[in-house]
């Protein structure tokens, strides 16, 4: 369920993670230089018979009660910021909706605010109870070298600061990069202008591959005959749309390969039209006609398959298939990027869809407008030529394309705002240490 997110989730945490870090040494960067403001009052209270172990569990308490305020103030925010997560993350992020502020997550809250408390409260409390006694008690007395300990350990809780906030604001940036060059990718076909929508036909209604392919025919002629219509075509399997057929086949005239090295090619069923509506370029021979929708079988192949297994030779009138049937090469593609924009294109071939019609098909429209203006009107030819098929995923290709990157998008600003976060934290520190030191 979460595994094309599950890297994502993991670079979030430790995001959250560094910022966590950042804000723990300003803590302690704070209460250090609290620590040395109030070093005569607490050589005065050790002067008048405090026990420095009295005192150690007085500071100790306040840190902790600084970090249970700080968490329950963040938690207050997370409250608010839980629904803003859902209302801005994409449909398809899996459980987003079951995300909650939960018992467990209350926990983790009061363990995460103890625990830092704590730690980060410790060494500014020792500092404070171990100090000079002598020097303390005199009237604007400092010890140099105390002194330079502590500007020093401010100092590198400074630079920890800086190096943990240019860690997420690079992380940030990669990111960011990585998602640009993802969204200029070419996907091999052009989505502008393209309505998509699914249809599943009923095994009941149309049981043979005739009744199927009348069906497709029909409703093709009356699409490609609305005006506005460039081009309309079907598939059995749209680009970025989650569903792929995989089969193993031998290449005719080469040697036959290891049973672990059989070559496996996706396997797609689209009609003569469907290239035209996807813009999809023709490298090589020529696409499908009326003419194939018998025997014998042909295919339109990938540039990335007719580099692979025909490499410096013409791959049009070569064959492929099982050993006892063979399907001929008629022509070559741009290879498209089915599986996802940021992997590479998988040999694959296209075959008429007269010759394996299948019970779901995706209807691709190019129209001259805006695409989804059309989408009442394929309803309606739909409705009238079937009135209970039932149409399905109505959307536009730029739509279908642009989902797959949604998550990224949304983890891309869910970093930037942490980068921001800790830098602005780092900022505050180096704010607190100048000041101090000023």
């Amino acid at each position: 369920m979460v595994r094309d997110v599950r890297l994502t989730l993991w670079v979030l945490l430790g995001a959250v993670g560094l910022v966590l870090l950042i804000a723990c040494a300003n803590v302690a960067n704070l209460l250090l230089a609290r620590a040395g403001a109030r070093r005569r009052e607490i050589a005065m209270r050790i002067a008048l018979g405090a026990a420095r172990g009295r005192l150690l569990r007085q500071l100790m308490t306040e840190s902790v009660l600084l970090g249970l305020t700080g968490g329950a103030l963040g938690l207050a925010l997370a409250l608010g910021g839980v629904k803003l997560f859902k209302t801005l993350g994409p449909e398809r992020f899996p459980m987003l909706a079951e995300t909650s502020v939960d018992a467990p997550v209350l926990g983790f809250t009061l363990a995460i605010s103890l625990v830092t408390g704590l730690l980060f409260g410790l060494a500014p409390a020792l500092a404070g109870i171990r100090a000079n006694l002598q020097e303390n008690l005199k009237e604007g007395g400092r010890g140099s070298g105390e002194s330079f300990r502590r500007n020093r350990a401010r100092g590198m809780l400074v630079v920890a600061e800086m190096a943990l906030a240019l860690l997420v604001l690079t992380g940030a940036s990669l990111m960011t990069r990585s998602l640009i060059q993802l969204q200029h990718t070419n996907p091999g076909f052009n989505p502008e202008g393209v309505l998509i929508a699914s249809l599943t036909l009923p095994a009941s209604q149309y049981p043979t591959p005739e009744s199927r392919v009348g069906l497709y025919r029909r409703m093709l002629e009356r699409l490609n005959a609305e005006p506005g219509v460039v081009a309309a075509g079907v598939t059995t399997s749209l680009p970025l749309g989650g569903s792929n057929t995989g089969i193993s086949l031998l290449i005719e005239g080469q040697p036959p390969p290891r049973p672990t090295e059989v070559p496996i090619f996706w396997q797609r069923a689209v009609d003569p039209h469907y290239f035209r509506a996807m813009r999809i370029p023709v490298k090589r021979g020529r696409v499908f006609t009326d003419l194939d929708a018998g025997k014998p079988r042909v295919a339109v192949i990938n540039e990335t398959m007719a580099r692979r297994h025909w490499p410096n030779q013409d791959p049009v009138g070569r064959r492929f298939g099982n050993g006892r049937d063979w399907i001929t090469v008629v022509g070559v593609v741009q290879s498209v990027r089915h599986m996802s924009l940021a992997a590479e294109p998988e040999p694959e071939f296209y075959e008429p869809y007269p010759q394996n019609p299948g019970g779901a098909i995706n209807v691709v429209v190019r129209t001259a407008g805006d695409p989804m203006r059309f989408g009442p009107a394929l309803r309606r030819i739909v409705r009238e030529i079937d009135r209970g098929l039932p149409l399905s995923r109505l959307i536009t290709m730029e739509q279908a394309v642009d989902t797959p990157t949604a998550s990224r998008r949304f983890s891309v600003v869910l970093i930037a705002i942490f980068a921001g976060v800790a830098l602005l934290l780092a900022a505050v520190g180096i704010y607190g240490v100048i000041s101090f030191s000023v």
